[in-house]
């Protein structure tokens, strides 16, 4: 019985109803004609067969364009890349270190 209470609060007591805005006042949409430029960097874990693993680096970016639309549905493109690199070490074998660059688009 718990349970369907809960469903019902779920389904029932979380809906809102936005009756305070129509939908012919605003038609422009505001993602239509923007440009996003997006930056980040990270930390990368290499899991080889080497004993002793280090930290490397990862710079990650992209280039956004949306097309203009009155619509609230918005088409656009985006292009998308990182580069990064694979650290480790082991003490015992031939390769004292490895350093793996890596990069996609």
């Amino acid at each position: 019985m718990k349970k369907l209470i809960f469903t019902f609060f779920l389904i029932f007591g979380l809906t809102q109803f936005n009756l305070g805005q129509g939908t012919d006042i605003n038609t422009n949409n505001n993602l239509s004609r923007t440009y996003v430029i997006t930056l980040g960097g990270g930390v990368t874990i290499a899991k080889a067969d080497y004993p002793s693993t280090k930290l490397g680096s990862l710079f990650k970016s992209s280039f956004e364009y949306n097309f203009p639309s009155s619509s609230s549905v918005t088409f656009g493109i985006k292009l998308f890349g990182a580069r990064g690199v694979f650290n480790g070490e082991d003490r015992i074998g031939v390769t004292k270190e490895f350093q793996t660059p890596f990069w996609y688009i």
